[in-house]
């Protein structure tokens, strides 16, 4: 007999009794009978119990789960792009005119910051260099006749005349030292390299052969030297090429991190945080990491509706490589949910589509439909409200079988 069919016998028999019992009173009224039993079995339809004896669960392989609270985290996926930090990135640009001496690495060479990269010989920074030299020993001849004019000057011995006019050289002359100086910092000498010149300039100066011979050529070399650790990522001169301010010569990027853009549709980019946790997968190199959000731009592209999420990305072995396509499962709105089940063990309603049902095991064989409303869904987890309370057993697999036994369309024959 169908299962079905035993739950009707057992929700109408009592009632009929309790009827026949009644006859010639309330009960007995015709109309009051044809609204109480049609009520039961047109509103509900079918009993909310049921069971499944041995026999029929051993055709089966349920799973139950309970219901707990749960965060809920919703995973999206998004195409992204590995590119170099450009923080960690440095260009190399050559701000004389000169022709390339040496270049001292090569493209993906490792490099660290103050090794000698690239070599230029420059005329005009031989120039500025004689001039930054001519202008230190003349502020300090001036500062020397300065000093001995103060003197004369506080013992009356020379004219007030005589001490304004050396005062006034010696301002000359730090002046135009200031600004040789500032001349050689813009044609990219760093503050060392300018107080090595000032220590070594009397030596330049008072020997005149010196001067001609190996240390003009000396006053012609600028050195590029790498800022920081890393490796070479471009080479963009070669020996013997001439080259003019601006030119980029080398660049050098740390590649210890790199960023992944991703364009993230504004439906979610509103429910992302600075920090929130991702994880970037290459499909190819079957190679995946977790990373953080560090950057949300505030602008939108008007044409896609999309905003530009950066994610840091740790890279210390060198897989990730700026230009690799990849992807990006971002964790978006997480919730703390009060009751949470496997999305599996959801039964739409058959009358209601919209509606559905879990199915609670009371004990071995025995189950309950309750109705859940069903407020979110993710990571095959659904967050609901209804007749049920945490520590619950749900059924999770086979419902679709439970579900015909419990409409009377299917199930175990006793």
């Amino acid at each position: 007999m169908n299962k079905r069919s035993n739950d009707v016998v057992t929700l109408r028999w009592p009632l009929m009794a309790l009827c026949l019992g009644m006859l010639g009173t309330s009960c007995g009224d015709s109309s009051a009978e044809a609204h109480t039993e049609p009520a039961m079995v047109e509103q509900e339809g079918r009993a909310d119990r049921f069971e499944l004896d041995r026999a029929g669960l051993a055709n089966l392989d349920l799973e139950t789960a309970r219901v707990e609270t749960r965060t809920l985290v919703g995973a999206r996926s998004y195409p992204g792009l590995v590119s170099y930090k450009q923080t960690t990135r440095a260009a190399l640009v050559s701000q004389v005119e000169g022709v390339v001496q040496s270049v001292a690495v090569s493209l993906g060479q490792t490099v660290k910051a103050g090794d000698v990269v690239c070599v230029i010989n420059s005329r005009g920074l031989a120039q500025a260099r004689s001039r930054f030299l001519e202008a230190m020993h003349k502020a300090k001849f001036a500062g020397t006749l300065f000093k001995t004019e103060s003197e004369l000057w506080e013992k009356q011995i020379t004219s007030r005349e005589s001490f304004l006019r050396a005062q006034h050289e010696f301002g000359d002359t730090k002046l135009a030292l200031d600004s040789a100086k500032h001349e050689l910092l813009s044609l990219g000498l760093s503050e060392q390299d300018v107080q090595a010149m000032h220590a070594e300039g009397d030596a330049h100066l008072q020997d005149d052969a010196h001067m001609e011979g190996d240390s003009l050529l000396d006053l012609a070399l600028l050195s590029f030297t790498s800022p920081i650790d890393g490796q070479v990522v471009l080479v963009g001169a070669s020996q013997g090429e001439a080259v003019g301010p601006g030119q980029e010569l080398l660049d050098v990027a740390d590649l210890s991190q790199v960023w992944v853009n991703t364009q993230v549709p504004v439906g979610d980019l509103a429910k992302m945080k600075v920090g929130n946790g991702v994880t970037v997968h290459w499909e190819a190199g079957d190679l995946s990491a977790r990373g953080t959000i560090a950057y949300l731009a505030p602008e939108i592209d008007a044409t896609s509706q999309t905003g530009l999420a950066r994610i840091e990305l740790n890279n210390e072995a060198g897989h990730w490589r700026p230009g690799l396509y990849v992807d990006v499962s971002a964790e978006v709105n997480p919730e703390s949910v009060a009751l949470a089940v496997p999305t599996t063990a959801l039964v739409a309603d058959p009358e209601s589509p919209s509606q559905f049902f879990v199915f609670v095991q009371l004990a071995e064989g025995r189950f309950e439909a309750r109705p859940v409303v069903v407020q979110r869904s993710e990571d095959g987890f659904s967050a609901v409200s209804g007749r049920l309370k945490v520590g619950d057993l749900v059924v999770s697999s086979d419902t679709i079988f439970l579900k015909a036994v419990w409409m009377g369309e299917g199930g175990m024959e006793e």
